[in-house]
């Protein structure tokens, strides 16, 4: 995690700018947005953006590992092999799946076929959770809106159907990230005339939405393939499908032992 900022000489000369909204106490254990605004002159243009980063609107199935814990508190620290092991199987299989990690630690034979069944078919979590998780995490993100200078939500509720928005909690699609693009230049008047789509993502750990949070939502969209654009974190070197992450996912874990 890069952790470089802009210098207090820097901000005073600045004429725009533009920070997503970090609280004081946060995730990441970054300066806050309003450490930035304090520092610039009163003459500076501010826009405030909303802040994606944890907004799980459908993968109640991830739950956030040691190895995430660690990564984010010693990011800037040099690893001996154990926490670099974790450190890999962090970015080979991104999130922990609480009913993978379940079925590992049961005992039960291992069959690939039928954990990409559950994956794909099997109501894991009921329409009623899927729903309540789904509205708290809108509410939260029309409470953080609320002090900014432009809002993002409302294309959520209209789009979700239709395209995956985010790849897993703490990462927004492609698409998400250039809607918030479009606002932010609509807020400062500045018309369209053509766009350049960015070709990267940030879909190295990308998961896969339950079949039944699919179902529950009533999304339309096919999701055959995941990380598509940042594969490197991939066994195969190449973007995977439901058997393939389900067996990279048991390989590593193993490997974890």
């Amino acid at each position: 995690m890069r952790t470089e900022y802009p210098t207090e000489e820097d901000l005073a000369e600045c004429d725009l700018l533009i920070t997503q909204d970090i609280r004081e106490e946060n995730y990441l254990n970054v300066k806050s947005a309003n450490y930035f605004i304090g520092k610039v002159s009163d003459r500076a243009t501010v826009i405030r953006v909303p802040n994606l980063f944890g907004c799980n609107l459908y993968f109640p199935q991830c739950k956030e590992s040691d190895t995430e814990k660690i990564m984010r508190m010693h990011s800037d620290v040099i690893v001996e092999n154990r926490l670099a092991t974790k450190l890999k199987l962090w970015h080979m299989i991104g999130w922990e799946d609480e009913n993978l990690e379940r079925i590992i630690a049961s005992g039960e034979v291992l069959i690939t076929d039928a954990m990409v069944e559950m994956i794909e078919n099997q109501e894991v979590y009921s329409a009623e959770d899927i729903w309540d998780k789904f509205n708290k995490e809108i509410s939260k993100l029309q409470k953080r809106e609320s002090v900014c200078d432009i809002s993002i939500s409302d294309y959520i509720l209209n789009e979700y159907k239709k395209v995956k928005l985010f790849y897993d909690p703490h990462h927004p699609s492609k698409e998400l990230i250039h809607e918030k693009g479009r606002r932010i230049l609509s807020c400062l008047g500045i018309e369209i005339d053509e766009e350049t789509p960015c070709k990267s993502a940030l879909d190295s750990t990308e998961v896969f939405i339950y079949g039944c949070v699919k179902k529950a939502l009533e999304m339309e969209f096919e999701e055959h393939l995941i990380r598509k654009n940042r594969y490197w974190g991939s066994f195969y070197q190449r973007p995977m499908d439901r058997k393939d992450y389900v067996e990279i996912y048991m390989y590593w874990n193993a490997c974890n032992d």
